[in-house]
């Protein structure tokens, strides 16, 4: 079934541009979200694409109840980092918003905003929420940064919430939603990337490539994906297989075309920069699973 479900997709041509792979994503039912990314990820013409096709997915699994044909960002990240500790954005008694959150990926394409707000402390410890806010609404502000060295396509922005109101969901919005997510990002962006690279391999025939790149992606199609820790640790092993295929990949990159092996580079740095805290949530995983 697999088989017969990739050589359909793979027929398919790469999406000419942003706007054209953003309909696609946006039509696209996204209620298994890591077939969405096989499907959609097959036809990605770079890593911005991949990326930005990944981290929506990730929030249709980890949120279910996103409506499915608007874009959506996670919002943590503030001037003083995303520890838990660090969150200022406040949650009042109303169920409103304020705060500020300093890095918000597809800012200004998303309308529905889930934030990571502060409601108060237990015994020291923050009392954290997640907060669906819809950005289309007073008191929602979002400021577009520059666009970064890598991942170019994809837009940045600082946002900006005074008494904007929102549906607070259930559960601990650390706990619950923002570490969850980071794994659940983690899971789709893996298998986008390495749909591009077999949607690469395929049209240029690259079969020592494909072969490989098909292996894991069947691997992650495998994936459960819940429990987080189990699947950190499973993700561990995911990432290494990936980095031979890149290995594997990379002398080939001239036959794909000036311009992909250009952007691949530069946006292939995304994997580095985001290593060490994927480390991190490994090592966690681990020590929360031996010390059961």
């Amino acid at each position: 079934m697999l088989i017969q479900q990739l050589q359909e997709q793979l027929k398919q041509a790469c999406f000419e541009d942003f706007d054209a792979f953003s309909n696609a994503v946006l039509q696209h039912d996204k209620q298994d979200s890591l077939q969405t990314v096989l499907a959609c990820g097959l036809r990605c013409s770079n890593l911005s694409q991949a990326f930005a096709l990944a981290y929506r997915c990730a929030l249709q699994a980890l949120v279910p109840a996103l409506k499915q044909d608007q874009w959506a960002s996670m919002c943590v990240t503030e001037r003083e980092g995303n520890h838990p500790k660090q969150i200022k954005t406040q949650l009042n008694k109303q169920g409103c918003v304020s705060g500020e959150k300093s890095f918000v990926t597809m800012a200004g394409l998303s309308e529905q905003l889930l934030v990571i707000c502060k409601q108060g402390e237990q015994g020291g410890q923050p009392i954290l929420k997640a907060v669906l806010v819809n950005a289309d609404q007073p008191g929602v502000t979002v400021t577009l940064m520059p666009a970064m060295n890598m991942l170019s396509e994809i837009p940045h922005g600082v946002l900006s919430l005074e008494d904007a109101q929102g549906e607070v969901l259930n559960g601990d919005g650390h706990s619950d939603y923002s570490r969850v997510f980071r794994v659940l990002e983690d899971t789709h962006i893996l298998l986008a990337a390495s749909c591009l690279i077999l949607n690469q391999a395929y049209r240029f025939k690259l079969s020592g490539v494909m072969q490989r790149a098909l292996g894991l992606v069947s691997f992650l199609l495998s994936l459960k994906l819940q429990p987080c820790n189990w699947l950190s640790v499973q993700l561990a092993a995911g990432f290494d297989q990936f980095s031979e295929l890149c290995e594997m990949f990379e002398p080939f990159l001239g036959q794909c075309g000036a311009e992909f092996e250009a952007r691949w580079y530069k946006d292939k740095k995304i994997f580095s920069l985001a290593s060490g805290a994927r480390q991190a949530r490994t090592d966690k995983a681990l020590a929360e699973l031996l010390n059961r």
